[in-house]
């Protein structure tokens, strides 16, 4: 994952005109404290775009009918894989979570149990025990 600097500065042309292509194209990124970061498959097409000689002026053209749904279906099936790679992540927390309760859950009855044996007393005791029932009997 890289951001738009680090594209920028790997094929030597300026941020901004990474920007203004990318929001052209309504690209998708993952932002990270308002950061934003492109993967593998969208570096390589910003840099595509840029080594294929594309200069400043590339807001005035006109993308085709059919490139711009063709870049609008990869887009949706970039967006489509990223979601579901975020539900497969929030399963595996779950699966997590719900093993942490579990594991939680059998301390707290392990807990209990122990709690509820009442525990041996020690051989002083006993004989003190012993000694007030026989003072208190006779």
């Amino acid at each position: 994952m890289k951001t738009i600097r680090e594209i920028a500065d790997e094929i030597g042309i300026d941020k901004q005109r990474v920007y203004r292509h990318v929001k052209n194209q309504g690209m998708t990124a993952h932002q990270k404290q308002g950061v934003m970061y492109f993967d593998d498959v969208a570096e390589v097409r910003i840099k595509q775009y840029f080594l294929q000689g594309h200069t400043s002026n590339e807001a005035h053209h006109k993308a085709s009918p059919d490139v711009t749904n063709d870049t609008a279906i990869f887009e949706l099936k970039e967006q489509i894989a990223d979601c579901k790679q975020m539900i497969n992540d929030f399963m595996t927390i779950m699966k997590m979570q719900e093993a942490n309760a579990k594991n939680k859950s059998a301390k707290i009855v392990h807990h209990r149990k122990k709690l509820s044996k009442p525990k041996p007393r020690s051989p002083a005791i006993n004989r003190l025990m012993e000694s007030v029932r026989a003072s208190t009997q006779g």
